[in-house]
């Protein structure tokens, strides 16, 4: 399977191309694909080999030393294995060990009675059945000899465990240090390329969130800007760190699916690695990457990135839900509002409020209705599945208002029939690769056998080497936004649209123009001045109609020219950063616009000392803190402002009324 296909351009300044090929991703790329300037890849599954091949791969970075690049990307991957087998190990030893202290206390409280009924002078009949049971044979439950050998047998699996742990040769002290020295070799190739992740690079089913954070912060110490698109399984790795707890995600997945996150527990449980090291490369490399939903825009149209499949009319249930102004007249103006979207969510994410609007608790996940849907847009956008059903024309338009419309996600294996949907999601990485060789084992044997299921085996065989990556030239449109500038443009939406504004008033002025012109029209017909068809009941009607309807065209013309004039002047959010800018100027830039954040939560919390005490399964969204956040906000007359509070969240409550 090897293919590159370009689509949606035709022009030769703009151009993206999906590579879709066989890579075994555990191996040095053979050959290096191309990079236009931005790469996109899928699901990461939680797999850091998978993001540093890519990163290889398309000469986003290399090694300093061409003659070590095999050997170093193979300790990469011994780490990143062994890593997983220590995690295992440890995960083995740690019930063995409750049931080791467990046996221990119970054992030394038998010997403690077996003393006590030995000492005494004279025992009931019950109590030398007693003493008969604790000095029985050790094939006898209850005896001590028979404790004793639970315990021991329970000692000889705990030094099985840690022999296990000898023979990896590798120590659970070691994996930073080591991980350290292989990324020191690492260098950028050009700092202009833009990563894209699709989703679930954390918490998902590969082996240390650690080593995946690692090369997030690798990248952003050499400038190299990254955006991920937000998804399920990262989404359970944020609702921790934003509980200041990295003891377990609480959200809709099984742990067994979100092994990563256990890997990067163990290291911090075991004081390996600290909760501050961790929250600060959370803060400086992974948090300002995020976004609800990504774009880049070309000659022809807009191409829109999400990681589970949406519909396009969801775009703007998620701007109405974030108190932004939608608009899809152009696609300058589409991207704006995806732009807006992300400023806001940008706010959120430094709030640690992430939790609050992907919460799941009550949702049928991946099957939302519209009612939870128009709540929880952010849920919808991380979960959501596809099939047959839902491929239709409109729910994915290839037009919007005369420009084309590209869509990019992952999540979801369904294959869309259109040829503007692009689905980067595949199997590659998901998973251990210990695992996975015995899955290819048990699929040939399926295949051979032509055994039930076998279509689903050579599926399977298919994927896990199937690498889907898109690249291309075009960008966005390079710009930030003021929150203050969108919550006022927001309030000036909500007090009269322009639309309704001049029908209003075109119809005020012709409706008293209409008055008028029939009184006067009617009066000149009594005084005689004037009477069309005599003096009658119909001369009287046709001059009123004629003067009125004169009057109400001059009149409604007047109140649409009055209406224009009054309306209110368009509001411009945009700062746009050039975009030869650096990275770490452009955070700078935003940083400024954003400095009237006088803190976030979780600064706060941790100068308390304290853990965010919240139930994070019964919060909803709660951006305008809204008592009743089940219903809809609604806003009627008077229009209540949100009102920017300190910590740079908006409050409704306390709002003064217009």
């Amino acid at each position: 399977m090897t293919a590159s296909v370009s689509f949606g351009e035709t022009s030769n300044t703009m151009a993206k191309k999906l590579i879709h090929k066989t890579v075994d991703i555990y191996k040095y790329p053979d050959s290096l694909d191309s990079n236009s300037g931005e790469v996109t890849i899928g699901d990461l599954h939680g797999n850091a080999v998978k993001f540093l091949h890519f990163l290889l791969r398309h000469q986003v970075v290399k090694f300093k030393n061409e003659k070590e690049e095999k050997q170093l990307f193979n300790e990469f991957v011994n780490l990143y294995e062994k890593s997983d087998e220590i995690a295992i190990c440890y995960l083995n030893m740690k019930p063995i060990e409750l049931r080791i202290n467990d046996h221990t206390q119970k054992l030394q409280e038998a010997k403690n009675r077996l003393d006590e009924l030995s000492n005494l002078a004279e025992r009931s009949e019950v109590e030398e059945q007693e003493l008969a049971l604790l000095n029985g044979p050790i094939g006898m439950y209850g005896s001590l000899l028979y404790k004793e050998k639970i315990l021991n047998n329970q000692i000889a699996s705990l030094n099985e465990e840690k022999d296990k742990l000898a023979a990896l040769g590798i120590a659970l002290k070691d994996i930073p240090v080591m991980l350290d020295a292989i990324i020191d070799q690492l260098e950028v190739v050009s700092n202009d390329t833009l990563v894209r992740l699709i989703g679930d690079e954390l918490a998902d089913r590969g082996s240390n969130d650690y080593i995946t954070l690692k090369l997030l912060g690798f990248l952003h110490d050499n400038n190299v800007k990254v955006n991920i698109t937000i998804s399920n399984h990262s989404n359970e790795f944020i609702r921790s760190y934003e509980a200041l707890n990295y003891q377990r995600p609480t959200g809709a997945i099984e742990g067994k699916d979100q092994r990563s996150f256990g890997g990067l527990k163990l290291l911090i449980d075991n004081n390996v690695v600290s909760k501050d090291e961790v929250t600060k490369l959370v803060d400086k490399a992974y948090k300002p990457t995020l976004k609800v939903i990504d774009y880049t825009l070309s000659n022809e149209g807009i191409s829109l990135f999400s990681h589970a499949p949406v519909r396009f009319d969801r775009i703007k249930i998620i701007a109405e839900r974030m108190n932004i102004v939608y608009n899809d007249s152009t696609k300058e103006a589409l991207a704006t509002t995806i732009d807006k979207i992300n400023t806001r969510f940008d706010q959120i994410v430094k709030n640690n409020q992430v939790h609050e609007f992907c919460a799941t608790a009550g949702v049928k996940v991946g099957d939302m209705s519209l009612d939870e849907i128009s709540r929880l847009p952010l849920v919808d956008i991380i979960w959501n599945r596809w099939d047959a059903s839902k491929d239709t024309d409109d729910a994915r338009p290839s037009k919007i208002n005369n420009y084309s419309v590209n869509y990019v996600h992952g999540h979801d294996p369904y294959q869309s029939k259109f040829e503007h949907v692009i689905n980067l999601d595949t199997t590659s990485g998901k998973g251990m690769r210990s695992e996975q060789n015995e899955k290819v084992k048990a699929a040939h044997e399926v295949i051979a056998n032509k055994s039930e299921g076998w279509e689903d085996a050579q599926a399977y065989l298919d994927g896990i080497n199937e690498y889907k990556v898109l690249d291309s030239n075009e960008r966005g449109l390079e710009q930030k936004h003021s929150l203050n500038l969108i919550n006022e443009e927001y309030r000036q939406s909500k007090l009269m649209s322009p639309g309704k504004r001049k029908g209003i008033m075109t119809g005020i002025f012709g409706a008293i123009g209409l008055g008028v012109g029939a009184a006067i029209g009617a009066a000149l017909v009594a005084t005689g001045v004037f009477a069309p068809f005599g003096a009658g009941v119909l001369g009287v009607v046709a001059l009123a109609a004629v003067s009125g309807v004169g009057a109400g065209i001059v009149s409604g013309s007047l109140g649409f020219g009055i209406a224009k004039a009054t309306a209110p002047t368009p509001v411009n959010s945009t700062v746009v950063i050039p975009k030869n800018t650096s990275a770490n100027t452009q955070s700078k830039v935003h940083s400024d616009i954003m400095s009237n954040q006088k803190g976030d939560s979780l600064s706060v919390l941790r100068k308390l000392g304290g853990t965010a005490k919240h139930k994070m399964e019964e919060e909803k969204p709660n951006i305008v803190n809204i008592k009743e956040i089940d219903k809809p906000v609604v806003v009627s007359n008077p229009v209540i402002v949100p009102v920017e509070k300190d910590d740079n969240t908006l409050d409704y409550n306390n709002s003064p009324g217009l």
